[in-house]
């Protein structure tokens, strides 16, 4: 189905429902990183912005290795739901990298504020945050996706930005067919349905880890998770330094 009228139940986005795409897709096409976007004969991007849970993009990707594909997973530095930094972070990338996948740069050019966007501005932001990221990461980084590219105020129409692939490029763009997971529905087409229907041609995958739980969940519900996992995880830490440090925890005097 078309647009966004019909979103497809729950079920849709579960672990399960994940695995039997990936299966699927290997019937007719080789998902490819996006440092081979640009190749004649790539017939396939897998990929996967993170926007709210690095530990759930480390699963998927253990899904994916499974199954022998190959995807790129592009880390957002200024994301609101997570610390690109921090140490669970790394360890999740270091996963991901660990099944043969790529990491790309999730450009947010929001992050510097409102401001009027030139090419150079634009393209000396970008070199900084990639270089940031294959030193921490320890990983070169190749490719570049935009966050909320309609609103991001500067979209380049170019292959290459800054020497990095642009999954939005005018190649990319007129080549794959695009399918998308954007708010835990299926954008333009529902992606068994195409899978499925015996057409075969260029594919550009997208989807966002976090609307991929074990479980059937509401969309509200899947973002919660990752919120609170977040949180436990950080209260675990300062639970554990109290310890390791023979110190227990101060009540709170308003309590």
């Amino acid at each position: 189905m078309k647009g966004e009228r019909s979103p497809k139940a729950e079920e849709d986005f579960t672990e399960q429902a994940y695995s039997q795409l990936l299966a699927l897709v290997l019937k007719h096409w080789v998902p490819v990183g996006f440092s081979r976007a640009l190749e004649p004969d790539s017939n396939c991007l897998w990929r996967h912005d993170i926007d709210f849970s690095p530990q759930r993009a480390a699963r998927l990707a253990e899904l994916e290795a499974d199954a022998g594909i190959t995807a790129t997973y592009f880390v957002h530095l200024h994301s609101t739901f997570y610390n690109a930094l921090e140490p669970d972070s790394l360890a999740a990338y270091r996963r991901i990298l660990a099944g043969g996948h790529e990491l790309g740069l999730h450009v947010d050019l929001e992050a510097l504020g409102p401001r009027d966007w030139t090419e150079e501005l634009a393209h000396a932001w970008i070199r900084r945050e990639g270089e940031m990221l294959t030193q921490v990461a320890e990983t070169k980084v190749r490719s570049i996706s935009f966050h909320n590219p309609t609103e991001a105020g500067w979209l380049p129409r170019s292959d290459e930005v800054a020497g990095y692939v642009n999954a939005y490029g005018p190649t990319i763009q007129k080549r794959y067919r695009y399918c998308s997971d954007s708010n835990g529905r299926w954008r333009f087409d529902r992606l068994e349905d195409v899978l499925r229907e015996g057409r075969v041609e260029p594919l550009h995958v997208l989807t966002h880890p976090c609307w991929w739980p074990a479980q059937p969940m509401a969309a509200r519900a899947r973002v919660e998770r990752c919120i609170e996992g977040r949180a436990q995880r950080t209260l675990t830490t300062y639970v554990n330094i109290l310890s390791e440090a023979g110190r227990t925890d101060t009540p709170d005097p308003r309590a």
